[in-house]
């Protein structure tokens, strides 16, 4: 298979003088919430991005990210093991889950709502910072 990646964090880490020294968060690109539907709401998953998360680590060790809003609050959190170097996380922006057997139940998933937001990458030494956006999604279905 082919594998697409990301060659901006690699340029910019070369640009701040590889090899590098420190553990590093790359910029990350802003986002468009997907399509909902507009009969009850649910997103269209065909229409969902992911967000591409790319971090340089000094040695592998276990991290946890964290995306938090305005106001700081944690809206999502997961714990993640590294490898040393160059990583990349793609993230779908589903901040909360919910699993039901009712039927016809169909709220699942819910994306982020459009805004400012951090995401955090908590190492052993400190936390990495990063600021992105998700916009609404104004594409005709």
């Amino acid at each position: 298979g082919i594998y697409k990646m990301n060659l901006k964090p690699i340029y910019s880490a070369f640009e701040k003088g590889f090899p590098l020294k420190q553990n590093m968060l790359f910029e990350i690109s802003d986002v468009e919430r997907p399509l909902m539907n507009d009969t009850h709401g649910e997103p269209i998953l065909s229409t969902a991005e992911k967000l591409s998360i790319s971090f340089f680590m000094k040695e592998a060790e276990r991290i946890s990210f964290e995306v938090t809003d305005e106001k700081n609050n944690i809206l999502w959190s997961t714990p993640y093991s590294t490898s040393k170097g160059f990583n990349q996380f793609r993230w779908n922006t589903v901040y909360h889950e919910t699993s039901s057997d009712l039927p016809y139940f169909i709220h699942y998933n819910k994306f982020l709502p459009p805004g400012n937001y951090q995401f955090h990458v908590k190492t052993k030494e400190k936390k990495l910072t990063k600021d992105f956006n998700v916009y609404k999604n104004l594409k005709l279905k």
